[in-house]
């Protein structure tokens, strides 16, 4: 299975987020920038100010880049969802990363990750469904949903992604 990423040296996109989490929606806009094999910086807009002590939180969230950098991958099997073949894969990240270990569902006719289970060292978990933009030459979401877990609390986020900027200094 092809890794269709694999030429990505950087990118940058813009975003636009909602969280739930609360009680409440919190619209956040912001952006993400990757650069390989595992260099990641978030920067988000328009936090409430109750957050705003809490800015970092969602920094150490983003996979981006764990599955290089010293990752051990290993296939698990295929399932069948909805229809659809998917290759359960695993990766463990080396032990410097905040995350443990990362399950992607790659669909098998198009090679992308639509779902990722990911669990972290201090017990968080994410899970997420992912969409893609038809014909693209890489891998990369165009939208997210995900359910973040903690030991203090728990999120829902729906994510919209835009205006890629590929291997671009």
């Amino acid at each position: 299975m092809e890794d269709k990423n694999k030429d990505i040296k950087n990118f940058s996109v813009k975003f636009n987020a909602t969280i739930y989490c609360f009680s409440m929606q919190l619209p956040l806009s912001g952006k993400f920038v990757f650069e390989y094999p595992d260099k990641m910086n978030m920067t988000l807009y328009n936090v409430p100010i109750f957050l705003s002590s809490y800015k970092g939180i969602f920094k150490g969230l983003a996979p981006a880049g764990t599955a290089y950098g010293g990752a051990i991958r290993k296939y698990i099997r295929t399932e069948k969802h909805n229809g659809k073949t998917f290759h359960l894969i695993q990766i463990n990240p080396p032990e410097k990363q905040n995350i443990k270990e990362i399950f992607m569902w790659i669909n098998d006719k198009n090679g992308n990750p639509e779902y990722l289970s990911i669990k972290y060292r201090d017990g968080t978990t994410v899970e997420s469904e992912n969409s893609f933009k038809k014909g693209l030459t890489y891998s990369l979401p165009s939208s997210q949903k995900a359910l973040l877990k903690s030991k203090s609390f728990s999120a829902k986020a729906s994510v919209k992604y835009k205006d890629y900027k590929i291997n671009q200094k």
